[in-house]
């Protein structure tokens, strides 16, 4: 069941409500992690369409959901302007883990 497309799209989706509503970078990360996890050990097969929102951003059970490109954007801080966020190494790490 873990490895089927529809529960790989639940676990995508997940993610990207968990990185919506965490509350830190450690929530994040936590998030990321227990993804990672996920594909490491079940190696899903995957939906084209959904490769494409979980990257990109789309919408579950109306709710918007914010994709990965987003979540790697540059930060808008006068500190650290066009630096990556920290949440870009954990997707960077994870998206060599899928086969497309």
């Amino acid at each position: 069941m873990e490895a089927e497309a529809d529960y790989a799209t639940e676990q995508m989706q997940f993610l990207l409500s968990a990185l919506e509503f965490a509350k830190t970078s450690k929530d994040r990360e936590k998030a990321f992690k227990k993804f990672k996890t996920y594909i490491s050990t079940y190696r899903p097969e995957l939906y084209d369409d959904d490769v494409c929102e979980f990257f990109m951003g789309g919408s579950s059970s109306g709710e918007k959901l914010i994709g990965l490109l987003t979540w790697c954007g540059q930060k808008a801080s006068d500190k650290h302007a066009g630096g990556l966020k920290r949440s870009a190494a954990q997707v960077f790490a994870f998206t060599l883990l899928f086969h497309f």
